[in-house]
């Protein structure tokens, strides 16, 4: 598992920021993953919609370390907000969160490069602990 951390840190950058930008239309799962990356040292910015989330990536660009996508935002295309993340900050690196990796939505997924792939339910300590060693390999680039 580590070995694949570490080629996931390959594709972050030189990142000052510690925060991590979460894409969830699922308001439950905010607060324990806050939390939990909180206790990680990164901070959290939230967002119910691809739209609001393209706002705060532009509004703390330098800040976010990581991205993290849900994948089956409700009337919205995951992929095409995971490229267009991809096409103005490259570096950055993205993980997504899928509900089963059966979904049709995640057929081209890994042509993208997601930096890892979690699978819900989320355990939020588990997510703590691999996005703060994506955020940190990103910042050591």
């Amino acid at each position: 598992m580590i070995s694949n951390i570490n080629r996931a840190c390959r594709a972050g950058s030189v990142r000052v920021g510690n925060g991590v930008l979460l894409v969830e239309d699922e308001p439950t799962c905010v607060p324990l993953l806050e939390t939990a990356l909180e206790r990680s040292g990164l901070h959290l910015w939230w967002a119910p919609s691809g739209m609001e989330a393209f706002r705060l990536f532009h509004q703390h660009e330098q800040e976010i370390a990581v991205i993290l996508l849900d994948l089956t935002l409700p009337g919205e295309d995951a992929l095409e907000w995971f490229a267009a993340f991809r096409s103005f900050s490259p570096r950055i690196p993205v993980c997504c969160l899928v509900g089963t990796l059966y979904r049709p939505v995640a057929r081209g997924l890994f042509d993208l490069g997601p930096a890892w792939v979690f699978e819900k339910p989320l355990n939020p300590r588990e997510v703590a602990i691999l996005v703060g060693h994506i955020a940190s390999c990103s910042r050591k680039l």
